[in-house]
């Protein structure tokens, strides 16, 4: 499983997400996958490279969002 990239979403949520954050969602899945360094630090870099993508307020709504649900449920896909 690839934890939250968007290529394991389902195809209404890849719409949303996969355009504007696939790079930060492939980042931040690598960092999960290693186990390298530790699950915040992993999860506040996800955060600030869908910032940096964001265009308007929907988009940092969307990006506050996942992290929010990232922080919850990321937890099941550490590799620590």
């Amino acid at each position: 499983m690839n934890g939250y990239d968007p290529v394991s979403l389902p195809l209404w949520a890849r719409n949303i997400l996969s355009k504007r954050f696939n790079n930060a969602c492939i980042s931040h899945d690598n960092w999960y996958k290693s186990g390298d360094g530790n699950r915040m630090r992993a999860d506040v870099h996800f955060l600030r490279d869908m910032l940096l993508k964001c265009e308007g307020d929907y988009n940092v709504l969307v990006a506050l969002t996942y992290y929010f649900l990232i922080r919850v449920f990321g937890w099941l896909y550490w590799s620590n």
